[in-house]
């Protein structure tokens, strides 16, 4: 074959390859660029697209940017029913709040009266029932003490007037067992001295009430201290 055809071939070979190669870098642009542009068509179409809604109790806006379509922005309006309803429940609301943060003020004298029964209650029953019944006895004969002293005086003038001060009678002798018998007394000492025991055991007697009263009546303050208490808290809990 002679050179001058043999370059002749080469060079068309060569310039097939370039406009080949040029078709095929093409061919896959065009394609990159029709997948770019499906995709973007795509996530347009996917993009959320807010429908504003209008009913009997308000209706809905929506603000977008009017370069991208973005939504940047969102709201509701309430019907004129609606905003009247809010504004009473507002009021009734701040009302409310007002009246329960005044509530602790207004049931603060409950508490104080309750706390004033516990301490109360406390004194009550720092004594036991005994040392309350001596307590009760020895207050009672401490009130009985001057009229028994004027009756015993009353009584040992009327027996040194009449001379019978030294009469002494009842005595017994020996018991069968060796014990000892009565001894002789005066007997209107006697009956004086017996009156004054019987007095005392019935304020023995009247003590031991009283103590157990006592205790009853201390219990009972905590009680009811303690529903004052219940009270107060109830109150501010119904406010």
């Amino acid at each position: 074959m002679p050179i001058s055809a043999a370059l002749i071939g080469g060079g068309a070979s060569l310039l097939g390859g370039l406009f080949g190669g040029r078709s095929a870098r093409r061919a896959a642009q065009i394609q990159a660029d029709a997948q770019r542009d499906a995709a973007r068509l795509a996530a347009d179409e996917a993009r959320f697209r807010p429908v504003g809604v209008t009913t009997r109790f308000g209706s809905s806006q929506f603000t977008t940017d009017p370069t991208t379509g973005r939504v940047t922005g969102a709201g509701y309006t309430l019907s004129p029913e609606m905003k009247a309803m809010q504004d009473r429940f507002l009021g009734l609301a701040g009302q409310g709040l007002t009246q329960a943060e005044q509530g602790q003020a207004q049931f603060a004298p409950l508490q104080g009266a309750a706390q004033g029964l516990f301490g109360l209650g406390q004194q009550y029953l720092a004594q036991s029932p005994e040392q309350a019944a001596q307590k009760y006895i020895l207050g009672r004969q401490n009130l009985l003490a001057p009229s028994r002293e004027r009756q015993l005086a009353g009584l040992r003038t009327n027996l040194f007037n009449t001379g019978r001060e030294g009469l002494s009678v009842g005595a017994t002798g020996l018991r069968p067992g060796g014990g000892e018998g009565l001894r002789a007394a005066n007997p209107e000492m006697e009956a004086y001295y017996n009156a004054i025991a019987q007095e005392d055991a019935k304020l023995a007697a009247e003590g031991m009430q009283a103590g157990q009263q006592q205790v009853a009546f201390g219990a009972g303050l905590f009680g009811t201290g303690g529903n004052l208490l219940t009270q107060s808290y109830g109150g501010q809990r119904c406010i």
